[in-house]
């Protein structure tokens, strides 16, 4: 099994979820202190996806995808105020699908400096059957979603990388002639 290292996203978008919008989704393309931003105005509520896309990933053509593990690098202004809502995979359609890649668990954002949080591994295809054109596609990412239950509580993230893990096809193998000369 190979995997292609963390790769980050070429692209950051805000996808509605009904939720409060992040700001500046751009700024999850380089790991440079620039932050996207979503801050509630006084209600416990969910923010919308922050969508990481087009990461660029060129596998071995008929690769079998044998897992995908996810990263961001992310705090909340307060602690214990600030949770995993909701975490997917976008597919190549751009649509969210699969299992909740936080496994329902909810976890509490850190809320000193950036902390890097991972999910998935060589083995997790978080209830998908992806093909090597699906990842390749650049539409194809990862999406998080918090939950501010005080209200009033600032979310910041830098960067969101994916790493996918592969099997490459086996060669064909072909019967050669010897001619003589």
């Amino acid at each position: 099994m190979a995997d292609t290292g963390f790769v980050v996203a070429g692209t950051g978008t805000d996808v509605t979820l009904a939720g409060t919008p992040w700001t500046s989704p751009g700024n999850i393309t380089a790991d440079d202190a620039t932050r996207a931003l979503s801050g509630n105005a006084g209600t416990q509520a969910i923010t919308n996806y922050l969508r990481a896309s087009n990461f660029g990933f060129a596998l071995p053509a008929g690769a079998t995808i044998d897992g995908i593990q996810v990263r961001a690098q992310r705090h909340a202004a307060t602690s214990s105020m600030i949770r995993d809502n909701e975490s997917s995979l976008f597919n190549a359609s751009g649509i969210p699908t699969g299992a909740d890649i936080t496994g329902g668990g909810g976890a509490y954002w850190s809320n000193i400096a950036d902390t890097v949080v991972t999910f998935g591994g060589a083995s997790t295809l978080f209830g998908l059957t992806p093909s090597e054109s699906d990842v390749e596609d650049v539409d194809w990412g990862w999406g998080m979603s918090a939950e501010d239950q005080n209200g009033f509580v600032s979310m910041y993230c830098d960067l969101m990388e994916m790493k996918i893990y592969y099997t490459a096809a086996a060669p064909v193998q072909g019967r050669f002639r010897y001619r003589r000369p």
